[in-house]
């Protein structure tokens, strides 16, 4: 899905050296159309549920698969005929080396030999390029198909739908909102004294020692929050808008 952009969420609140925020999905996503078309289906059950694998929205895509289906077709013909083809060039090779040397032969004759060689090879040339041509189409079509089936994994937690059913959408209209829930997030903002000393303390949650799977701290302070700067911690919990007690010891 190409166009997808990135949303940041927290919410935190400091105490001294105890900071609060709350427990969101590491990424959230506003999934966009790439394609125009009219809303064919909408599974509005799977909004504030995790995907499943199913379809989510669908785009009408009824001329985009016979045009598929027509181009593999063609594709299917195209690589017979490349085929045979190839078999006729290999022929007139055979039969051109066979005379080009012969003393019975003569100039005009091994010339008119060699051009129905050209003359063949150009033709498979001719055929190949029209079937590259054709496996270029089916890949954008296939590619567009895609674009107009969207479907989420369980990783994601489909948070809002943008759209109805029969609702017509062009390229960059939002479609949908999706929270990625496999990896979660707590942004805080810490005093200066602890930005500086981050490197030889420990990350405490709820007064318990945590496994921090990264941390990404900012080295400029924030514009809102004055002299305090942000540290975005990625941990493996799942209790997702749960306010949690951090400590920086």
């Amino acid at each position: 899905m190409k166009n997808i952009m990135l949303l940041i969420v927290f919410i935190s609140l400091s105490f001294g050296d105890t900071y609060y925020a709350k427990l969101e999905p590491k990424e959230s996503y506003i999934i966009k159309s790439s394609v125009s078309g009219l809303i064919k289906y909408v599974n509005k059950d799977l909004e504030a549920n995790r995907g499943d694998g199913s379809i989510l929205i669908q785009i009408d895509d009824f001329e985009s698969k016979s045009d598929l289906k027509n181009v593999q077709k063609s594709i299917k013909l195209f690589r017979e005929s490349l085929k045979n083809q190839k078999n006729i060039e290999l022929l007139q090779e055979k039969q051109y080396k066979r005379i080009k040397n012969l003393k019975s032969k003569s100039s005009n004759e091994k010339d008119l030999e060699f051009k129905s060689l050209l003359s063949i090879k150009n033709q498979t040339i001719s055929i190949s390029n029209s079937l590259n041509s054709l496996l270029l189409r089916e890949k954008i079509l296939k590619d567009i198909l895609k674009k107009k089936n969207i479907k989420t994994s369980e990783k994601f937690y489909i948070y809002e739908i943008y759209v109805q059913k029969d609702d017509f959408v062009t390229p960059g209209m939002k479609l949908a909102r999706l929270d990625n829930i496999s990896s979660s997030k707590l942004s805080i903002f810490v005093s200066k004294q602890d930005k500086n000393t981050l490197h030889n303390k420990k990350i405490y949650i709820n007064d318990k020692l945590v496994q921090i799977k990264s941390k990404k701290l900012w080295n400029i302070a924030d514009s809102k929050n004055l002299s305090s700067y942000k540290l975005e911690i990625e941990v493996d919990m799942r209790d997702f808008s749960s306010l949690y007690k951090v400590e920086i010891r």
